[in-house]
């Protein structure tokens, strides 16, 4: 708006003239431009009230998200502020090259450009063009962190998984009754890959344990209590040792490659937690690393145990939001292309066997999904901003180039008749907007490099920025820009000569 009003006020050389002519003073035609600019300013903000009233359950929809429409005195105040920054770069900036001018070049008609206004107008398409890039870059760099996401391997097999919960029992003795009575009621079913139990489930964070070293100081691992199902179920690899028995010692544990790294084992199945009392854990076996929580956060140091007893007496302090230590949850794997009827048998044989408890069922993956949840809606936020962006940049534009072509319909019809051609002509039209959008390019480049590694930085487990995506947005910035001044400038240069030098 800026850069079209703007440029439009200074075709109003000749008004200007005139009205100097007439008496007017400097203040009088910076009020009216200043007039002008704010009722025009005042109408839009009236109809972005409405919009955003009646648009508003949509954008809910779209988002999923619980917005309310509420306009506060703060709101008041930031909108007023808008108008009025709006309204006196609009309105009063042109007036200063305007204002200058004497009534004789006025009516000549004067370059105002060579006032400064160039400057001015210059900078406007950068600016646009240059948020467009960065804004095309952002929605380029999360479409490829989000696929990334989904084709991440997590260490274990997350479709098909299903779990259950058995409904927060009070002690160790209820929560087995519950689970062994389904567990017997689907494992003979061939649709039924694996069943096992957890203590925690991949909705909530899972337990951490402390324990107290020989020095006074505290190691944080992660804990969760499963049965020798639990790595056949959800499909995790052993990368050394073996899994436990089905009536195995409650001494044995089973720790991931995060927790050998952490403690610098050379040996692990020699070795033992470190600090007070943790002796008695006996280390069998060792998982390759699976994410247990998002993407977000780095894999913790975990171990695996049937029983808490081994490491109870030293366990210093806990972080959790399930105790005692008992299953609160099944694991049940289905096997592919069989989800709907097995979730219906496994509700089916739950209301047999546990008709007191409600049935509780979420899909592994869908709990994952919504880890993402955020990144998903700013995904759509900045897809959609980024073609708002590109189109309004590209209103901009062509107004720009309007405006530049009205003026030098005389000098396209000179050149034509000295023998110019077509394509050389859109080409003197054309390049030196081009070179501020390859402008804009060079400058948004470093900024959306450095927003996009600090967003990236959120992910312990992210791509790297590719050079191609900047590519991608500068190409897309510069072909848009071209079509946006392309139509113009050809129609242009296919003007008749006649018609654009004969006498006014």
């Amino acid at each position: 708006f800026i850069t079209l009003t703007s440029g439009q006020n200074l075709l109003r050389t000749k008004e200007v003239g005139v009205r100097k002519t007439m008496g007017a003073s400097r203040s009088h035609i910076r009020t009216q431009y200043f007039f002008e600019t704010l009722l025009l300013s005042l109408i839009a903000a009236s109809l972005s009230l409405l919009i955003t009233i009646f648009g508003l359950p949509f954008i809910n929809s779209f988002l999923d998200a619980g917005l309310v429409f509420n306009i506060g005195i703060i709101s008041l105040a930031f909108l007023a502020g808008l108008i009025l920054v709006i309204t006196i770069i609009a309105g009063l900036i042109p007036t200063i090259y305007l204002v200058k001018l004497s009534p004789q070049n006025a009516l000549k008609n004067t370059d105002t450009d060579k006032t400064g206004h160039s400057f001015l107008k210059n900078g406007l398409v950068v600016l646009q063009f240059l948020l467009s890039i960065v804004i095309i870059i952002g929605a380029l760099v999360i479409n490829d962190q989000l696929q990334f996401i989904q084709k991440k391997d997590l260490g274990f097999e997350k479709n098909g998984l299903v779990e259950i919960s058995l409904n927060n029992p009070q002690d160790e003795s209820e929560s087995n009754a519950v689970y062994s009575r389904f567990r017997n009621a689907i494992i003979s079913d061939s649709r039924i890959l694996g069943v096992g139990p957890t203590m925690n489930s991949s909705e909530l964070p899972w337990t951490t344990l402390r324990f107290a070293q020989e020095d006074g100081s505290e190691i944080s691992l992660d804990f969760n209590l499963v049965d020798h199902s639990y790595l056949e179920t959800m499909n995790i690899e052993l990368a050394e040792g073996r899994n436990f028995l089905e009536n195995e010692s409650g001494n044995s544990i089973i720790v991931n490659e995060a927790l050998v790294r952490e403690l610098g084992w050379d040996n692990p199945l020699a070795s033992h937690i470190p600090g007070k009392f943790t002796e008695n854990a006996e280390v069998i076996g060792v998982v390759k690393d699976f994410h247990f929580s998002s993407l977000h956060n780095e894999i913790k140091p975990l171990i695996l145990a049937t029983d808490v007893e081994s490491l109870r007496s030293g366990i210093s302090g806990l972080n959790t939001y399930v105790w005692p230590p008992v299953y609160f949850t099944a694991l049940v794997s289905i096997a592919p292309g069989k989800i709907q009827p097995t979730v219906a048998l496994l509700k089916e044989k739950w209301e047999t066997v546990n008709p007191d408890n409600p049935f509780l069922l979420n899909f592994v993956d869908q709990t994952i999904e919504k880890q993402y949840a955020d990144e998903r809606k700013w995904e759509k936020v900045i897809n959609y901003s980024s073609y708002f962006a590109i189109g309004i940049a590209c209103l901009g534009l062509i107004g720009l180039v309007r405006l530049n072509i009205q003026k030098k319909m005389k000098e396209i019809g000179i050149r034509k008749v000295l023998g110019a051609s077509v394509p050389g002509i859109v080409l003197i039209l054309s390049k030196k907007i081009l070179g501020l959008i390859f402008l804009a390019i060079l400058l948004a480049t470093p900024l959306a490099w450095w927003a996009g590694h600090q967003w990236l930085q959120s992910f312990p487990y992210h791509v790297d920025l590719n050079i191609w995506l900047f590519t991608i947005a500068g190409l897309s910035a510069l072909l848009v820009g071209f079509l946006s001044i392309g139509f113009q400038t050809t129609k242009a240069a296919l003007s008749n000569p006649v018609d654009t030098l004969k006498c006014e």
